[in-house]
């Protein structure tokens, strides 16, 4: 869980890891900005099913976007390089890599 002793030291591990994949990822680097955002404000939520997820929209409240099996239902995932959206690229930071330990502590 993240408390206010620790949400300093988690700002500073994303920003860590975003500027790392800028580096891997120079053409993301506007979406991967997104990415941070949207890990940070909490607008992402893991499904039930541990596989797929909700991104809420940062610019309609009430919009959403679905991601299932590596695509995102957002109309920017079929232009992104590599299909790397941001709602994709928010989904990885939140996650890690497979086998590494997520960003993103858990909140239960």
């Amino acid at each position: 869980m993240i408390t206010t002793d620790t949400r300093p030291l988690f700002r500073t591990k994303v920003a860590e890891v975003i500027d790392l994949a800028k580096a891997k990822l120079p053409d993301s680097a506007t979406r991967l900005d997104a990415a941070m955002k949207i890990v940070l404000s909490g607008d992402l939520e893991i499904l039930d099913d541990g596989h797929s997820a909700r991104v809420y929209s940062q610019s309609n409240g009430i919009k959403s976007y679905e991601l299932c099996n590596g695509s995102c239902t957002c109309q920017g995932f079929d232009h992104a390089p590599g299909n790397l959206c941001k709602h994709r690229l928010s989904w990885m930071l939140h996650t890690g890599p497979p086998g590494a330990n997520a960003v993103m502590p858990s909140t239960t």
